[in-house]
């Protein structure tokens, strides 16, 4: 099986403190792994499953099922030049129709 891990650093304080005292960057993180659970046990469609949330040393790891192609920002901004391009020809396409008639 081929995953996917996203890693975040955590400061060796912050990964050990406690309550109120967790870095803003831990919250997000365990934020992040509470929708991907209900989403999960919900039975949401098109979503990468998450196999494993888990603490390495001053790191937080989150294990998912891998999906070729890349990450959502990859695929959009792949494409994002060729719908950049369409509405300019649209909007020229425009531009002239309205001075011909």
């Amino acid at each position: 099986m081929v995953v996917a891990v996203k890693v975040i650093d955590i400061d060796e304080s912050d990964y050990r403190a406690h309550g109120e005292e967790k870095d803003e960057q831990i919250r997000a993180f365990q934020k992040e792994i509470k929708i991907l659970r209900q989403a999960q046990e919900s039975g949401a469609p098109n979503l990468n499953q998450m196999i494993e949330a888990l603490p390495v040393h001053s790191q937080l790891w989150l294990v998912c099922e891998y999906c070729p192609g890349g990450s959502v920002k990859t695929l959009v901004s792949r494409f994002l030049s060729s719908i950049l391009a369409l509405a300019s020809c649209l909007f020229s396409l425009c531009y002239i129709c309205s001075c011909v008639s």
